[in-house]
């Protein structure tokens, strides 16, 4: 565990120390951290990034998502659509996906999936994601930092649960997103 955090800390520090000007992707990790990086690329596992002194990598399976970011007035703010919030990771592998379970899963049940549910239930924290961006912005307009790290936290929160029922849609409808799901 500790080799698992020393790495990560070291990165941490040394990414907080760039000029966050150049970044062009946010890189999100399960974890609930965040790199910024002006270039990466996939190796395999491997994800690789540019961060000050070289370069860094770490396993995809520790990255969340990877996003575009524009710059305003120093301040990064996610401009991607909601349609592309996620961008996707190569796919693994066939070695890599042969190592995650057996060859011949036992057959499970079909279970009838309601997908309007699912997409009432997204739509309605898309709903209160949009009101918690708009509340930041209010609060980095007015200067205060306290309250914008506030609603800072619940915007990951409620992004994070967004993508949990993402991948529970997609687990129960095999392995497919409904048509639509991102648009608003």
């Amino acid at each position: 565990m500790k080799k698992r955090i020393v790495p990560f800390l070291i990165l941490a520090l040394s990414l907080q120390l760039a000029s966050i000007s150049d970044a062009s992707y946010l890189i999100r990790l399960k974890n609930g951290g965040q790199l910024a990086t002006p270039v990466y690329w996939t190796e395999g596992k491997w994800i690789f990034f540019f961060c000050v002194g070289g370069t860094a990598g770490m396993e995809r399976k520790e990255i969340d998502r990877i996003e575009t970011l524009k710059t305003e007035d120093g301040e990064y703010i996610d401009k991607t659509p909601a349609k592309a919030a996620k961008k996707e990771l190569p796919p693994l592998p066939p070695a890599a996906e042969k190592a995650k379970g057996p060859e011949n899963p036992p057959e499970a049940k079909e279970e009838k999936v309601d997908l309007k549910a699912y997409k009432d239930k997204k739509a309605q924290m898309t709903v209160e994601l949009d009101a918690l961006l708009e509340k930041q912005r209010e609060a980095a307009g007015r200067g205060d930092n306290d309250a914008k790290e506030k609603i800072m936290g619940e915007i990951r929160n409620t992004s994070s649960q967004i993508y949990k029922l993402t991948d529970e849609v997609k687990e129960k409808n095999k392995g497919k997103l409904p048509d639509g799901w991102w648009e608003k």
